[in-house]
C-alpha cells in the first residue's frame, strides 16, 4: 500500500516471480544475553498452566498521553498527517514513540514528557547523510545490547533510513546508515522491523513510480554489523515475488542456530489471503539463505485481502481498518510463533463483509504448523489495529482498537483496549479476565480525511516487552480526542493476580459469546477498569 500524507491507494497487480537474492556485502559477529533470559526459559514450562488466584487479567500501573496530531503539526509548520503510524517501545528508562510527524521520548517512571522533535531533526542529528527522511517509521529497543534502533523512509522513498543508539539513553548519540533497496524512482514502502540475537530484518512492500505494486522485499541484515561503531549493512536483500508486508519476528530468546522465522501474507490467490513463512539460514554471516519456504500457514478468506470499514456510534461506517497484512510485531518465544491481524469473518466467500475482528494465531516455530488460531470480535462492534507481545512465561497481550454503532451508545467510540492472555498445555492461547479499557475516544464521530476520501487509522500499533524484567507489556495505540484529531496513547500493563479461581476460557474456540462470557467473569470481581460491565443483566 503506497502511502502518501494524505495517502491514497493503488490497486496492486501482483506477478509470480522466482524469488532471487541480492546480496549487500557482509561479515559475521553475536551479541551477549540478558541475564534474566535462562531463569525465564527455565520457569517458562512450569507456569504455561493457569493456578487458581494467579494471573487473571490485565492492570495498567501507568497511562499518559503520547503524541497528537496538532502537537506534530507544531513542529512541522501546520502540516496535518493521517494516519499517525503510531509506534513505540519501552527501554530501561524511556518510552520511545515515533509517528509521520515526529519522534518523541517520556520517562518511563511517571510518563512526562522529555524530549519532542520532527523527523528531519532527528535524522539530520544522527547524521547528515540522512536528512530529508519521509516516516514511515519503526523503532524497537535491543534487550541484548540495550540499544535502541529505528527505521523510516529515507529522502528518497527507494531507500530506508536505519537509526541506532550508542547507549540505552534515546537522548544521547545515534549513528545511522541509509539502505538502498529498490532502484530510484520507485517506493520501498510500509518498512517493517524485526531482531533477534544475531539479525535485524526490515521488510518492504515495493512500488514503481507509476505507483503500481511489484512485490516485496526482506533484508535480512547482521546486527554485529549494523551496530557496530560505524554501521555497516551487511546481508542480502531477498526478492519476494508476490508476497507482501515480510514481518521478522522479535526474539528474545537468543539465535543459537543463527537462523531466523519471517513471516509474510501471500497474495497469489485474490480470495484468499494466508500467512507464509519463511526459514532464514546463516543470519549474521555474509550470505544468509533461504531455508525454506512454507505458505498457507494461516488461511483466512477476504475480499481482494481488504477488510470492512468500523463503525462509529453516529452511524457511519467508515474507518479504514486496513487490510489482512501483518502490521505489527510478530513475536517468537518457547519454540512457537505468534502474530495477530485484522480480518472479516463474516465474508467467507471473498464477498464483501460487514465487521471487522481480530485473527490471533501460533504456530509451531520449527514446522510451521498451526497449534492454534482464534477470533477477537462480535457484540456489535468492530475490532481493527492489533499488536502482540509475548514473554518467556507464556503470557501474551494483545493491544487493539474497537468501535461500535449507533446501538452501543459512548461504549462505541473508538476506544484503545488490551487483552490478556495464557498459554495452555496443548500451547494455544486462553483469554484471560476482561478486556482492559486503557483510553476511549472523547468523539463518536472521527471524521478525518483530509480531502482524501478516506479516513485513515493507524496504520500500526505496537505492544512490548519491558526490558527490565522481561515479563511486564507496554502498549500504544491511537484514540480520537476531537472529531477532526488524533492522539496517541501508552500504556505500562501487568497480569493481575485476583482472588479465587479463574476459569480458562478458550478463546479460539468461540467468537461472539466468548466476549459476553470473560465480561461476565470481570464484573464479577468489580474490577472498575473492565470494558463493558453493566449494571443491565441482558447486555451479559
Amino acid at each position: 500500500m503506497r502511502k502518501q500524507h494524505p495517502r491514497t491507494t493503488a490497486a496492486p497487480t501482483v506477478a509470480v516471480a522466482s524469488p532471487p537474492f541480492r546480496a549487500v556485502s557482509g561479515r559475521a559477529g553475536a551479541n551477549s544475553r540478558a541475564p534474566w533470559i535462562g531463569l525465564g526459559l527455565a520457569l517458562a514450562s512450569a507456569l504455561l498452566l493457569p493456578l487458581a488466584g494467579q494471573a487473571a487479567g490485565l492492570k495498567s500501573s501507568l497511562g499518559f498521553q503520547g503524541t497528537t496530531i496538532n502537537a506534530d503539526a507544531a513542529l512541522n509548520a501546520g502540516v496535518l498527517r493521517i494516519p499517525p503510524d503510531t509506534m513505540g517501545a519501552i527501554g530501561l528508562s524511556q518510552f520511545l514513540e515515533t509517528s509521520n510527524g515526529s519522534i518523541s521520548v517520556y520517562d518511563r517512571s511517571n510518563g512526562s514528557l522529555v524530549n519532542r522533535q520532527n523527523l528531519g531533526s532527528f535524522w539530520s542529528a544522527v547524521s547528515p547523510n540522512l536528512t530529508g527522511s519521509g516516516g514511515d517509521q519503526r523503532v524497537l529497543f535491543d534487550h541484548y545490547t540495550n540499544r535502541w534502533i529505528v527505521i523510516g523512509f529515507g529522502a528518497t522513498r527507494n531507500t530506508i533510513n536505519i537509526a541506532v543508539s550508542s547507549t540505552a539513553n534515546a537522548l544521547g548519540t545515534w549513528k545511522g546508515v541509509n539502505l538502498n533497496v529498490l532502484a530510484d524512482g520507485n517506493t520501498a514502502d510500509y518498512p517493517t522491523l524485526g531482531i533477534d540475537e544475531k539479525g535485524v530484518y526490515i521488510g518492504t512492500n515495493n512500488f514503481n513510480g507509476s505507483g503500481g505494486f511489484t512485490g516485496s522485499s526482506l533484508i535480512v541484515l547482521s546486527k554485529s554489523d549494523l551496530f557496530a561503531s560505524v554501521p555497516v549493512v551487511n546481508g542480502t536483500i531477498f526478492d519476494g515475488g508476490a508476497t507482501s508486508t515480510f514481518q521478522g519476528a522479535v526474539n528474545w530468546q537468543g539465535n543459537p542456530g543463527a537462523t531466523a522465522n519471517i513471516l509474510f501474507t501471500d497474495r497469489t490467490s485474490p480470495a484468499a489471503s494466508s500467512i507464509g513463512r519463511a526459514v532464514i539460514s546463516g543470519v549474521g554471516t555474509a550470505t544468509p539463505t533461504v531455508q525454506s519456504i512454507q505458505n498457507d500457514a494461516v488461511t483466512y478468506s477476504t475480499q481482494l485481502l481488504s477488510n470492512a470499514k468500523a463503525r462509529q456510534p453516529n452511524g457511519t461506517q467508515v474507518i479504514d481498518t486496513l487490510d489482512t497484512r501483518l502490521s505489527a510485531n510478530v513475536y517468537q518465544a518457547n519454540g512457537k510463533l505468534y502474530g495477530v491481524r485484522t480480518v472479516t469473518p463474516d465474508n467467507p466467500t471473498g464477498t464483501a463483509g460487514t465487521s471487522s475482528a481480530l485473527q490471533w494465531f501460533v504456530l509451531n516455530a520449527a514446522s510451521g504448523a498451526m497449534i492454534e488460531t482464534g477470533l477477537i470480535g462480535g457484540d456489535g462492534f468492530d475490532y481493527f489495529q492489533p499488536s502482540i507481545a509475548v514473554n518467556a512465561w507464556g503470557e501474551a497481550v494483545i493491544g487493539y482498537n474497537r468501535s461500535g454503532g449507533v446501538a452501543s451508545g459512548v461504549t462505541g467510540n473508538i476506544s484503545f483496549l488490551a487483552q490478556a492472555f495464557r498459554t495452555d498445555g496443548l500451547g494455544g492461547l486462553d483469554a484471560y479476565g476482561d478486556s482492559l479499557l486503557l483510553r476511549r475516544s472523547d468523539t463518536s464521530a472521527y471524521n478525518l480525511d483530509l480531502g482524501s476520501g478516506r479516513y485513515r487509522w493507524g496504520d500500526y500499533s505496537a505492544v512490548n516487552l519491558d526490558p527490565l524484567d522481561g515479563r511486564s507489556f507496554w502498549a500504544i495505540g491511537e484514540y480520537a480526542p476531537a472529531s477532526n484529531s488524533w492522539g496517541t496513547y501508552i500504556a505500562a500493563l501487568q497480569l493481575e493476580s485476583v482472588p479465587g479461581p479463574v476459569p480458562v476460557l478458550g478463546a479460539g474456540s468461540a467468537f461472539l459469546w466468548s466476549r459476553r462470557l470473560r465480561r461476565r467473569i470481570a464484573c464479577s470481581h468489580g474490577r472498575s477498569g473492565a470494558e463493558g460491565c453493566s449494571p443491565d443483566p441482558s447486555r451479559g
